[in-house]
Order: structure tokens, then sequence, then C-alpha cells
């Protein structure tokens, strides 16, 4: 059986259960071991689709998505692949690079990309 055939039923229990207004803050780094080496696993293959295409001269790349039970787990997983600023205790904050690079909105200095690579618009919220 494929390993990530059942993924939802081996996760489900430590996933948010409400949506973004009620969930309170979440740690998009908590995200569970099995999500996390699914999504590795799904970018390893789009990399090499994507460096495929572009080799190809192929000026749209490959299509990536993600779909989420509630906008709590789809907000987790935006930040997870993309990047997002952790707020830190003297109100400052510090940027967690996504963890999927061709996705990621920040550059190597933590700066907003112009165009992001991986835009909220796209984040469905309903």
């Amino acid at each position: 059986m494929p390993m990530f055939r059942n993924l939802w039923e081996n996760i489900r229990k430590d996933m948010p259960k409400r949506g973004r207004g009620k969930a309170g803050g979440l740690d998009p780094l908590a995200l569970p071991t099995r999500l996390q080496t699914a999504l590795q696993a799904l970018y390893g293959h789009y990399e090499k689709t994507y460096d495929l295409w572009e080799d190809a001269g192929m000026s749209v790349p490959p299509c990536f998505i993600v779909v989420c039970n509630n906008t709590s787990t789809s907000k987790l997983v935006y930040d997870f692949v993309s990047g997002f600023h952790r707020q830190n205790e003297d109100g400052s904050t510090t940027l967690e690079n996504g963890r999927l690079p061709l996705f990621r909105n920040f550059d190597e200095h933590g700066n907003p990309l112009a165009r992001p690579n991986t835009p909220a618009d796209r984040q469905r919220t309903t």
C-alpha cells in the first residue's frame, strides 16, 4: 500500500479541530512528522519535475496543490511551506523560512519577495 495513501487517518488526531478564528497560536513547525514527511516526499518529486520543465524551457512551473481539512490546518501548512515570522517574547520577530525552498516567500536575508512564490490569495480560507 502506498505510504501516504491514508495519511489523514494517521494524523487527524494531531491536527487542529477548529478554524483559524478559534484555534489560537499554533506552530507550523509542530506539524505531525508524517505530514512533514509527506510534504517533503511530494516536494522532492515536484522539484525534479520543476527542473525538467525549466530545462525544457517551459515558462510556467508545474502546480503543487495541498488540500486541508480546515483553515487552521491550511494556515499551518502554508506557513510551513512558504515561511513566516515567529513572534518573540520581546515583541520582535524571527523569520522561520519555508521548509520547501521553491515555495519560499522570503529571500536569504529575510525580506519578503516582491512576487511571492506561494501567494496567500491562492490559499482558500473557506
